[in-house]
């Protein structure tokens, strides 16, 4: 596929290359989901059900929405959504979070992770132990 970066807002930039058959497989799936999405919004939204998505906002989602279950079976969740990396700082005791490849998480996404993800905590201590 490509590559991909995590911006210092913490938005992820995804970049690939795809041929030609493949790359407009995918878009149409895209486009399909993300006009799902979108109807979906809209018709909510017009019951008086809140604003609707972007139409940037539903192309991210259908995107999530299709590599949800990559392990084949159907409802099946996917092994590992992302792995996060908690500390707090030795001196400011403030909580300090990353991806496992050590790019920083703002707040924000913190927040919104921790809503719809499941979560298992580990907790490790700098302090050395003497047994």
């Amino acid at each position: 596929m490509g590559r991909s970066r995590t911006t210092i807002d913490g938005m992820v930039r995804l970049h690939g290359e795809l041929d030609p058959v493949t790359g407009r497989r995918i878009v149409n799936r895209l486009n399909t989901e993300a006009h799902r999405l979108r109807a979906a919004d809209t018709k909510r939204a017009n019951a008086g059900g809140g604003a609707a998505r972007t139409v940037e906002q539903c192309m991210a989602d259908a995107l999530d929405n299709l590599t949800k279950s990559i392990s084949g079976a159907a409802g099946a969740k996917p092994v590992a959504d992302i792995a996060l990396v908690a500390r707090l700082d030795p001196e400011t005791e403030k909580l300090m979070v990353n991806t496992a490849d050590g790019e920083p998480l703002p707040a924000s996404v913190i927040d919104r992770l921790s809503g719809d993800s499941s979560l298992f905590g580990l907790v490790l201590s700098a302090q050395p132990q003497l047994h």
